[in-house]
């Protein structure tokens, strides 16, 4: 009875349970979906890496063009597609095993700019279609427009005239080239003239030094004469040199061994038929009076030099001209009181061509 009473009085161990609520959210799940995401994101930068490195530079740049958006392949092997045609496991591009002529199916404008009736799905189709038709070429319409599309040849050129034959048939057309180690004709023409002239000039000087020597001409050397090559003819120079004159200072009268010289110069030149002209040059030494001058003076001395010239047996009618230089085309320009600006010129002139 006893202890019936004490249960019924409470008697009995009591325990509470007590819940706190907040306070164990760190032992909760949220952060295993954060640590996921950064051991995912940090997986894909490693593999990233990883193909870079391991990545060819032309399969770089196929990538690059490929997302490009206006990109378009500049290769002219395998398909031009990502990578050129290249495969991973081949270095060289893969080549087209046909030579075949390309295909091109125009897509309409209304299925480029995605305009028309047509719904997505039937869009899709019409893609699908014309990237088979593109590579199989199954159907009429893509294999006509393909031999539309195909290069015709050329038509064969016809070979160029003959030289010969444009000139008959009176082409005016550029003048072939000289062929290689030949002189064109008008260059081999000067050439000859000049050593023509050069070898005239050689034998006629040592004509005139011959000529000097058997007229006992002792006192006049090889530098009182001078014979030159010149466009318009063969030039004679008799001049003064140091210490011997072929006219007395400021007089238009010749020395003696000057008038043997000219004369010697005339027996030569009666052997030619050549026209002849007369010129008389002075120095720079002015005269005291105004009434006579070096231009007075320079045509009385061609004029002295005319005369013994006729008189060696030259013809009247060879001697053409008769001129005073002066003192304006010096010899020797550096010294114009030089000895050899003095001097008589006998222009034997060229024939006209």
């Amino acid at each position: 009875m006893s202890e019936d009473k004490k249960d019924k009085a409470g008697g009995g161990d009591i325990f509470l349970k007590k819940i706190k609520k907040g306070g164990h959210g760190a032992h909760g799940g949220v952060w295993k979906l954060a640590y996921a995401d950064f051991v995912t994101a940090m997986m894909a930068f490693f593999l990233l890496m990883w193909l870079l490195n391991v990545t060819s530079e032309e399969m770089k740049s196929g990538l690059a063009q490929y997302f490009s958006p206006d990109a378009m392949s500049t290769s002219s092997s395998g398909s031009g597609d990502v990578f050129f045609g290249l495969t991973v496991t081949v270095e060289s591009p893969m080549q087209a095993q046909s030579g075949g002529v390309a295909t091109i199916i125009p897509i309409p404008e209304s299925v480029r700019q995605g305009d028309g009736g047509a719904s997505g799905t039937g869009k899709g189709e019409a893609g699908q279609s014309s990237a088979e038709a593109t590579r199989q070429g199954g159907t009429a319409e893509a294999q006509q427009q393909g031999a539309d599309a195909a290069p015709q040849r050329p038509e064969p050129t016809p070979p160029a005239p003959e030289p010969r034959q444009a000139q008959a048939a009176g082409a005016s057309a550029t003048p072939s080239p000289e062929p290689q180690g030949q002189v064109p004709a008008g260059q081999a023409a000067g050439n000859a003239r000049e050593q023509a002239d050069a070898r005239d000039v050689a034998a006629l000087q040592q004509r005139l030094l011959q000529a000097m020597r058997e007229a006992g001409l002792r006192d006049v050397t090889p530098a009182n004469l001078s014979v030159s090559a010149r466009p318009d003819g063969v030039l004679i120079e008799i001049m003064d040199a140091p210490g011997i004159a072929m006219f007395e200072i400021g007089s238009a009268r010749p020395q003696e061994e000057a008038r043997k010289f000219i004369a010697s110069v005339a027996r030569v030149l009666r052997e030619r038929q050549e026209q002849i002209a007369v010129f008389g040059h002075t120095d720079a030494r002015p005269f005291p009076t105004a009434n006579y001058t070096n231009w007075e003076l320079a045509a009385d001395r061609a004029n002295a030099a005319r005369r013994v010239l006729l008189d060696g047996g030259i013809r009247a009618d060879r001697i053409v001209e008769v001129n005073s230089r002066a003192d304006m085309l010096p010899r020797n320009p550096a010294d114009r009181f030089a000895p050899e600006n003095r001097r008589i010129e006998i222009l034997l002139v060229r024939p006209p061509q």
